[in-house]
């Protein structure tokens, strides 16, 4: 898990706040936290034989008012195995089990404006575009947008 993340900062570090450097300095403990399932989320990986090659995560909230929202986090596929249904795959098993959390109704996600790849991938499951930010990010010394994208899941909520 910790590699994949690392991977990600470098081969995509648009895609993940932390950087390369930041997540080198967690100790491990942190990235035992967070792939460690709760009542309100959890991390899923997709392996070739031993060996892991993308990552997608749930974080539900814990406060009463909240508690119906998730996030979807980590989403992150190793670049040579890119194309061939594993992020497709990966994101059937995190919504089915957003889904099987009784009071999980809406999902959310951040993802930069100009991975059109990632969008196209999550608007196949449902999910829609509710807002950008601009110079969410400053990757490289450019600023990057995001979309915010949101997903019903259940219980009639309506995304916008």
């Amino acid at each position: 898990f910790r590699r994949l993340r690392l991977l990600a900062t470098e081969t995509d570090p648009e895609s993940i706040y932390p950087s390369h450097d930041e997540l080198l300095a967690l100790p491990l403990e942190d990235f035992s936290k967070d792939i460690a399932q709760t009542e309100n989320g959890f991390t899923y990986g997709a392996f070739l034989g031993e060996r892991l090659v993308a990552i997608a995560g749930l974080k539900g909230q814990s406060m009463a008012k909240v508690q119906h929202r998730a996030v979807l986090w980590g989403v992150y596929t190793e670049v040579p195995h890119r194309g061939q249904g594993i992020a497709r795959e990966l994101m059937q098993q995190v919504l089915a089990g957003a889904r099987a959390i009784e009071h999980i109704t809406l999902v959310s996600l951040l993802v930069h404006s100009h991975n059109s790849a990632a969008k196209a991938l999550y608007s196949k499951f449902g999910f829609k575009t509710i807002a950008v930010q601009p110079r969410s990010m400053l990757v490289g010394g450019r600023y990057v947008d995001e979309d915010h994208m949101l997903l019903a899941v259940s219980g009639g909520v309506r995304a916008a």
